[in-house]
């Protein structure tokens, strides 16, 4: 059944519109900053792939499907038909269909993903929703032949709190299961509706523990720091925390505490505000929340000539939300969540010369939810050579650590720095 596979992937801001991928077409969405994030990060899953013969035909509320890793309440359903070995079937000939699931407590969501395929010759537009909060994502259009899988990913730029989630469509569509990136520890223990069918799943969390210790820097400077527990800090490395912009404007600080200089929001009619430095770009995204408005979501060709075409030579991409925990997400301290992207750096004049080119080797890889060694504040490390080395964003004018190995060894060994308040800032 599962073949021909269709991947979507989205991302959205708490109550943004959420914008789609599908076969290869990108559109730009939005990014927010991830804040309050909570201190575990659980996956949970749904599932509908019933195996169970008695299930066939028309399913009822709590039924028909079980949970691991989350508490769920209810599970109720329109216009649902559950078959042996293809799962949930939602909607008929002659209406639409949706499933709704509730869950025992408030769950904080920081990622859906939907797991499916195609029913016959039917192209149905598929929405998530949720009667607690705003997940408004535009309606996603499924298309293909019967068996087509899709797999569509929501990921959210900050956890989204919500009691329940409904997948709906506008014409008959296969559910297999639904899965869900948790934040704060929700419940683990297992529910299943009436009759389900068993089913089981590895639900893998990562929690924090960071204690701060005070501590003076420099007295010289009247600088005074903190410094996680978790790893011992460098006193030849200070960071200070993300500097939020101030409407329209971000104040670039030195680490002595005075202005450097500011940064405008940047907007499409305004090329002033097209930033391709590595460091405004990094320290853009810590004060605004986005990437600049000449980063444009997308890596294929299509993506390219689009971004050209508006921004010419500034045009910038960027990448979808990634969760792999290997490669050199191994080469940083411990991320909050596994849940990151990578916004290129030009480099070189080579980049965006025209509608087509090669993306280079100079990247921003940003990971919203932060490191556990410094709570929620989100980290961006910056690499010159394709990820065989890296430096740390610090979040100040020239603020920068040394540069450390990545997927490559002999450029040194990543320090941990001394974070700082700066007198004015």
């Amino acid at each position: 059944m599962r073949k021909n596979l269709q991947t979507l992937s989205f991302i959205a801001g708490a109550s943004a519109l959420a914008v789609l991928a599908m076969a290869g077409i990108m559109a730009s969405p939005s990014l927010s900053l991830l804040e309050g994030a909570g201190t575990t990060s659980d996956c949970a899953t749904v599932a509908f792939s019933s195996t169970d013969t008695s299930l066939n035909g028309a399913v009822s509320s709590d039924t028909g499907y079980t949970a691991s890793g989350v508490s769920v309440s209810s599970v109720s359903y329109v216009k649902a038909l559950s078959t042996a070995g293809t799962g949930l079937r939602i909607g008929s000939s002659s209406a639409n269909g949706s499933v709704t699931v509730a869950f025992s407590s408030s769950a904080s969501l920081w990622q859906v993903s939907i797991d499916g395929a195609v029913y016959g010759s039917d192209s149905p537009t598929l929405t998530l929703s949720s009667s607690s909060a705003s997940l408004s994502n535009g309606g996603t259009a499924l298309s293909g032949s019967e068996s087509t899988n899709y797999d569509l990913y929501y990921s959210f730029a900050a956890p989204i709190s919500v009691d329940s989630i409904t997948i709906a469509g506008s014409a008959r569509f296969y559910i297999y299961d639904i899965r869900l990136g948790l934040f704060g520890g929700s419940t683990s223990s297992a529910s299943s509706g009436q009759s389900a069918a068993s089913f089981s799943s590895t639900s893998a969390s990562s929690s924090v523990s960071a204690s701060s210790t005070a501590s003076t820097f420099d007295s010289s400077s009247s600088i005074s720091s903190s410094s996680s527990s978790t790893s011992e800090a460098s006193a030849a490395y200070r960071r200070i925390a993300p500097v939020e912009a101030s409407g329209n404007t971000l104040t670039v600080y030195s680490i002595d505490g005075t202005v450097d200089r500011t940064l405008g929001k940047s907007s499409v009619s305004d090329s002033s505000t097209w930033y391709t430095d590595y460091e405004d770009v990094a320290l853009y995204y810590q004060g605004f929340g986005s990437l600049p408005a000449n980063y444009c979501y997308g890596t294929d060709s299509s993506a390219k000539s689009s971004a050209y075409a508006t921004y010419g030579t500034k045009a910038r991409l960027y990448t979808e939300y990634y969760t792999r925990t290997d490669g050199y997400m191994t080469a940083f301290p411990t991320p909050n969540a596994y849940s990151y992207f990578e916004a290129d750096i030009g480099g070189t004049s080579a980049y965006a010369a025209g509608p087509s080119w090669n993306r280079g080797t100079y990247r921003l890889v940003v990971i919203p939810g932060g490191l556990q060694q410094y709570g929620a504040d989100p980290v961006l490390f910056y690499t010159t050579d394709h990820y065989s080395s890296f430096q740390e964003c610090y979040n100040y004018a020239g603020g920068w650590s040394g540069v450390f190995d990545g997927e490559s060894t002999g450029y040194g060994t990543y320090a941990t720095p001394t974070t700082v308040t700066l007198p004015s800032a």
